[in-house]
């Protein structure tokens, strides 16, 4: 390569980004690369200190009169194959630019445009920087500006103080009417008012369950910065967000089902209004509370199921393990591929959680590893409902059925 290097130029037209090693470097000093004419190999690198580490070094004068080191081969040839490293060693050309500190003092790495270096250490390829997936152990790949998918809540300062303020008006608004409706009971006269009445009061219920959830949510987002990029699955794995996401749920379920019943029954009062009963019967009483007790039952139900152990293998897509045990959250196909790598053996069938957290934790001597499931709430990182999803989200049966 350090012949080739000067001798060949072609027009730039080859995405080397997902290229490693010598080839690369080859493509890169050649000028074939699209993304960057930037040669990792300098003139002058090599002197007369360079590639100590090697037994079968050559100090050598070449026919201009310069200082040139060589590598003896087995059959007694020699040649410059080497990569000269700032700090004296020399390594083989399919070690350089191949995401790997190979010469010791990151100088194979550090001239490449084909990976980007984590702020803690390690270099991945330049193509998963702001892919959505996290590579690097301080999610540095991620969490940077250059990207623009991260999960922040509340971007803009405006954002969080329209969410306090609707999540507070909310609540201060539909508690007024459900005091004002309570107190009207006394001057109702008919049947369908009666009904209509405790139909917005259980309606004015859900909203402030609304009203809680936006309150609640900004709150926690500023006071307890729970919804950073770096702190993302703590807050996704929370006890808090699968609480505000059964608030939210709640009241959006009771509010859509009660308006449902408000309109059947003002339909179906339309037939009556010539001549409405005065008061409601004890049988309708009953009949009354069994639909209100039926629409918070239902409710409660679609909200609390994504949360029941026996529906782990439905609702939960991933695992995250304290101390960057794994890089970042690692679905079931990853972790397949991890079990498969350690003990040699692929599973069978598709496995459960149940039995890949048994493996995962036979791969160390206490096996007492466990990961936090990222479920149904913590998914979307906003702690809501999923009610729009891909085609091939397992969790695509109950949110579009709900």
């Amino acid at each position: 390569p350090n012949q080739i290097v000067s001798s060949w130029h072609y027009a730039a037209t080859i995405d080397c980004n997902d290229i490693f090693g010598e080839l690369y470097v080859l493509l890169l000093c050649t000028g074939q690369c699209k993304s960057s004419t930037s040669c990792p190999i300098f003139p002058g690198q090599v002197s007369s200190s360079s590639c100590m580490n090697s037994p079968s070094r050559i100090l050598t004068i070449t026919s201009h009169g310069k200082l040139a080191v060589v590598f003896q081969r087995s059959d007694g040839r020699v040649d410059q194959n080497f990569f000269a490293c700032s700090n004296g060693q020399c390594i083989g050309f399919d070690k350089v630019c191949n995401l790997s500190d190979d010469c010791g003092d990151l100088s194979d790495e550090v001239s490449c445009t084909n990976n980007f270096k984590c702020e803690s250490g390690e270099f991945i390829p330049l193509s998963t920087k702001c892919d959505g997936e996290f590579d690097c152990l301080d999610f540095s790949d991620e969490c940077n500006a250059q990207c623009d998918n991260q999960v922040k809540m509340f971007s803009h300062f405006s954002l969080y103080v329209a969410a306090c303020v609707t999540g507070a008006i909310s609540i201060i608004l539909n508690a007024v009417v459900i005091c004002t409706k309570i107190h009207e009971f006394k001057e109702l006269k008919t049947d369908v008012a009666m009904v209509n009445n405790c139909l917005i009061i259980v309606i004015s219920i859900g909203d402030i369950l609304q009203g809680c959830f936006l309150l609640l949510v900004a709150l926690a987002d500023k006071f307890l910065n729970k919804s950073t990029c770096f702190t993302q699955f703590k807050w996704t794995t929370s006890w808090m967000c699968d609480f505000l996401g059964i608030i939210s749920t709640i009241g959006s379920q009771i509010s859509l089902f009660s308006m449902t019943a408000l309109s059947i029954t003002r339909a179906l009062g339309l037939k009556s209004i010539r001549r409405p009963r005065e008061k409601l019967s004890k049988k309708c009483k009953i009949q009354l509370g069994a639909k209100i007790a039926l629409i918070f039952a239902v409710a409660i139900l679609i909200a609390t199921a994504p949360l029941f152990p026996a529906f782990e293998e439905l609702f939960v897509r991933s695992l995250v393990y304290d101390n960057h045990l794994f890089v970042g959250n690692p679905d079931k196909a990853k972790h397949e591929a991890i079990i498969a790598a350690y003990y040699g053996r692929r599973l069978k069938m598709k496995s459960s959680w149940d039995t890949i957290k048994r493996l995962v934790g036979g791969m160390f001597l206490n096996g007492k590893v466990s990961g936090k499931g990222i479920g149904f709430y913590g998914s979307n990182g906003f702690c809501l409902f999923n009610y729009f999803f891909r085609y091939e989200n397992p969790q695509k049966w109950f949110s579009g059925s709900v």
